[in-house]
């Protein structure tokens, strides 16, 4: 049997909703299925969701109940798979919202077609999860296992493309009994909303998220256009032929590699290869945790001048990031103890310690404030 078993996203928190939510269906399905089997004659039955005569609670109750140990194991995988990085990015508050509301809207989407089965399971809140996840994670390399034994990745935004066309599919050629219509409405909200949350900046943009990707697909397509001709749009020599997507296709390449030998766990290559992209394209930043993880790197193996650049690069691309103020700390320390550029400095650790909760941060903020007051008089 070949299963998603995880993916190349790294955390930075516990996902604390995503597993209450597994925990919570794994228990009503062991009370449901085994202690008490669920049976449409039972007081349980009215906690599904009842198409001819709906309750509003049972838009919520509904995702918590399953066919049988199938129908749950499969949704809770799906869900450990996809949702911890999906928890990660939207945080615990907005996650929980999320999941019940895709919940809600696969089950008005199922009642749209009008049968009167009852409807019951996790699987359109779970594929809202997925929708999302292929909007802001699409090129994330996806964990598959065959029966245990032999391990490979695949892109997320093909499994979940052949999710979402085989249950597509199954709707438009006739299923069993299963409420295709709801995963297709969840898989479709869920994009449509992370894709909103990108284009309203409510998230914030990376570069390897479904618009980026987009947008620099557009502008290929407009250098080519422009360069058609054989002129490049950036040389004044109107005979000199170039193509301008060369370039950009080698920065693609740098950024892939850097992506793989930090997923290798080899993040003196990661950085080797971040510096190579700097010194040609300077303002280039990769994805929140890669540059976490580059500038950090470079801080604790004494090159200063590249954890400068790349925790400068980070504020700048994700202002609003929970840990933006202690990145301004280490960009302060940096400049103050290692550059000699405490001008620099001082901003930044302003900044920071009028907004910093972290007691250590703080401490270390103040203190650095303190060793350039004194160096300065």
């Amino acid at each position: 049997m070949i299963l998603p078993v995880g993916t190349d996203r790294r955390l930075r928190r516990l996902p604390v909703i995503n597993t209450a939510l597994i925990v919570v269906n794994l228990l009503l399905a062991l009370y449901t299925l085994v202690i008490r089997p669920l049976q449409h004659e039972t007081p349980l039955n009215q906690y599904m969701l009842l198409p001819v005569d709906p309750h509003w609670y049972q838009f919520f109750t509904y995702q918590f109940l399953h066919h049988n140990w199938e129908h749950v194991l499969w949704n809770v995988l799906f869900l450990f798979v996809f949702g911890n990085s999906l928890e990660d990015r939207l945080g615990r508050t907005a996650y929980l919202a999320f999941y019940l509301s895709g919940g809600v809207i696969a089950g008005l989407g199922q009642m749209a077609m009008g049968d009167d089965v009852h409807v019951l399971g996790a699987s359109g809140a779970v594929s809202a999860v997925a929708g999302a996840y292929f909007a802001l994670f699409p090129l994330s390399r996806v964990v598959i296992t065959f029966l245990f034994i032999y391990f490979f990745e695949v892109p997320a935004m093909i499994i979940i493309v052949v999710f979402f066309a085989l249950h597509v599919g199954t709707q438009m050629f006739g299923g069993s009994g299963v409420a295709y219509l709801a995963h297709t409405c969840g898989a479709l909200v869920g994009f449509a909303v992370a894709l909103g949350l990108l284009y309203w900046r409510v998230l914030p943009r990376e570069v390897y998220d479904f618009m980026s990707l987009a947008d620099r697909w557009n502008r290929r397509r407009q250098m080519r256009s422009a360069t058609r001709g054989g002129q490049s749009p950036w040389l004044a020599d109107a005979g000199t032929t170039a193509d301008p997507a060369e370039s950009t296709s080698r920065v693609d390449v740098m950024r892939r590699a850097i992506d793989k030998a930090l997923a290798d766990r080899d993040p003196d290559r990661a950085l080797d290869t971040y510096e190579r992209l700097l010194a040609d394209h300077p303002a280039q930043v990769m994805s929140r945790d890669s540059q976490f993880d580059l500038a950090n790197h470079a801080m604790q193996h004494a090159r200063h001048g590249t954890a400068a650049t790349a925790y400068e690069l980070f504020i700048k691309a994700y202002p609003d990031d929970p840990q933006a103020d202690e990145v301004r700390v280490m960009l302060g320390l940096v400049y103050a103890r290692y550059l000699d550029r405490p001008d620099a400095a001082r901003p930044h650790l302003e900044r920071a310690v009028d907004r910093l909760d972290d007691e250590k941060h703080h401490q270390l903020a103040a203190q650095l404030l303190k060793e350039i007051s004194d160096t300065l008089k």
